[in-house]
């Protein structure tokens, strides 16, 4: 997760935490009032009021982070859905740790110190949080999430790193245009290879490999057959060569275009 989020949403959940720490105190007090010490009903009221908070806090804790992914101008990966369950995994176990110490602090000296209904909520909210999770990314277009996520998991590993050279060659302040080029067809080529389980397969197998299975119909590889059609023909791209590799800008421009475009519909091929 970006780091200053993290530490943005954590901060948020304490406030928010803090400023509910009283008002429980006073409602279990409340729901206890006039009931004998030792009665039945005072730890249950006790342990019911303790799972209504922790049911009240996940839900809250879950709308937040929504909140704050979608503010920060971020989108729902896979790989982000999983950092944000983690942070809520270690902030739902602090008011766990939170609410029982409230029950058992009010019980101690009146027996029974039942926390049965608090194990429930807690139970469904562990349980609810990752589908919620999961359906942020479902829900996610995949179109608005940048090329360098959708690249994160570690069997795109390669690829991603071919892919940030193109990009930083590309966009640095004395752009290398030849080497900027090169890269993104690396980047395709190496994803192409991924997603037809075919490690040591050139584009131009690949290509074939999924024109035949139908993984992709046929017109839409054209632009994919474009990048692999233009760095077979251009020296130093694809094999040795006597000369330097030369390369416009309007040229590296367009082929890192084309292969960002390769990249998005052979991700998506792979993750159906």
């Amino acid at each position: 997760m970006v780091p200053r989020l993290d530490t943005i949403i954590r901060g948020l959940i304490r406030a928010e935490r803090s400023r509910r720490k009283t008002p429980t105190a006073r409602a279990m007090a409340k729901v206890t009032e006039g009931v004998p010490a030792g009665h039945s009903s005072f730890p249950i009221a006790l342990d019911q009021e303790a799972a209504r908070e922790y049911d009240s806090r996940g839900k809250g804790w879950i709308a937040l982070v929504k909140r704050a992914v979608t503010d920060a101008g971020l989108t729902w990966t896979a790989e982000r859905a999983a950092e944000v369950g983690h942070l809520l995994e270690t902030e739902f176990l602090v008011d766990w740790e939170e609410l029982v110490e409230l029950v058992r602090n009010r019980t101690k000296a009146r027996g029974d110190g039942r926390i049965q209904e608090l194990e429930a909520a807690s139970s469904r909210i562990q349980a609810e949080f990752p589908h919620e999770l999961n359906l942020l990314v479902l829900a996610q277009d995949r179109g608005r999430i940048p090329i360098e996520e959708q690249l994160a998991a570690p069997r795109y590993a390669a690829v991603l790193q071919a892919w940030r050279k193109a990009r930083n060659l590309l966009d640095a302040p004395q752009p290398d245009y030849p080497n900027a080029a090169k890269e993104a067809v690396s980047a395709v080529e190496q994803l192409a290879r991924t997603v037809i389980a075919k490690p040591s397969a050139t584009l131009g197998e690949a290509i074939k490999d999924l024109r035949s299975s139908g993984r992709i119909q046929a017109p839409l590889l054209k632009g994919i057959e474009e990048i692999w059609g233009w760095a077979s023909d251009t020296p130093s791209v694809r094999h040795g060569a006597s000369s330097a590799l030369v390369v416009d800008g309007s040229t590296a421009r367009y082929i890192v275009a084309q292969s960002q475009a390769g990249i998005a519909l052979l991700l998506s091929t792979d993750a159906a």
